[in-house]
């Protein structure tokens, strides 16, 4: 099997050369045909170009980047191509929801040792697949996102940052008009309307547990809980330790451990409290004012209508 890896050169917190440097570790373990590109790419299209013509050579395209980098790349190259992974940006749900392990030599063996596997991706607008999206809030806080990135302040404090002055600087709701498979309903005040095939955001946040990459079906949870309760939950979300991680590792804690199982499961956001969760395989959303759809943690469109449709095992992933 031979291994490309496409890296975006401003993905992360890394530099070009440190990047270069851990990208040769892995190449050592993926074989030494193993072929490298990207790096010298001056903007998103030539990227993109470079992607394309790497996926012709290759048997595995692995991704190096983020969420977002990961979503461009799957609406460049022809749906055939067999993707993989490199976790390089910051939030990177992607490694959350493919359970990758810390480490990108262990991610590397795991890519080498691993099989393909079919997922589902989301058609947004039949114009751009994706595997996360939301209409309202997150628009929002990504543009505050950046704007603390000028700061220096980046990583987990710059999202929660973000999360918690939106909500506080009482966010606009707008009431919602929702259909799936032909059934409506209506939520009032929603904050956020979050359509997804992952159950994690960026950073671990486990937002919509029930959400399955493979099952075939399209995840909702429309957020019109109160300020308090949402603040909470992004709170609670960004808790992080020894403990809380060997338990989502699937390592075995004590129950009279300092922090205990049933203490690490409340830190989970519970979809149900927050809104309306639901599952379906086509979902139209409908705004009473204009918002911002986001996919994969970049902006798409603005607007007051929204089509959504699930592709069955449109993504082939080597893990």
């Amino acid at each position: 099997m031979k291994y490309g890896i496409i890296v975006n050169p401003v993905s992360g917190k890394l530099s070009i050369n440190k990047k270069s440097r851990k990208l040769k570790k892995v190449s050592g373990v993926l074989g030494g045909d193993c072929v490298v590109g990207g790096l010298d790419t001056q903007s998103k299209e030539q990227f993109c170009e470079c992607a394309r013509d790497l996926a012709e050579k290759v048997g595995v395209l692995i991704v190096a980047g983020g969420d977002g980098t990961v979503s461009d790349i799957i609406n460049a190259v022809d749906a055939r191509v067999v993707l993989s992974y490199l976790p390089f940006g910051s939030g990177c749900a992607l490694r959350y929801a493919l359970n990758m392990p810390f480490g990108l030599k262990k991610i590397a063996e795991q890519i080498r040792d691993g099989k393909v596997h079919s997922l589902d991706l989301i058609s947004c607008d039949n114009n751009r697949k994706a595997f996360m999206t939301s209409i309202g809030l997150e628009a929002a806080i990504l543009q505050e996102r950046r704007d603390l990135r000028r700061f220096g302040i980046k990583g987990p404090p710059a999202y929660a940052i973000a999360t918690i002055h939106q909500i506080l600087a009482d966010y606009k709701r707008a009431d919602t008009k929702i259909n799936i498979d032909g059934r409506t309903y209506n939520v009032p005040n929603a904050l956020s309307t979050i359509i997804t095939k992952i159950p994690y955001y960026g950073y671990r946040m486990k937002i919509v547990p029930h959400a399955e990459f493979g099952d075939g079906h399209l995840h909702l949870l429309a957020i019109n809980a109160k300020q308090t309760d949402v603040i909470r939950g992004v709170i609670q979300s960004f808790r992080s330790d020894r403990g809380i991680a060997k338990f989502l590792e699937g390592e075995n804690i004590p129950d009279d451990s300092f922090i205990s199982k049933k203490a690490i499961r409340k830190l989970f956001i519970n979809e149900k409290l927050l809104g309306e969760y639901k599952k379906g395989l086509s979902i139209q959303v409908t705004t009473k004012e204009e918002r911002y759809l986001q996919t994969d943690g970049d902006l798409c469109k603005k607007g007051t209508e929204f089509r959504f449709e699930v592709l069955p095992r449109a993504l082939k992933v080597r893990y």
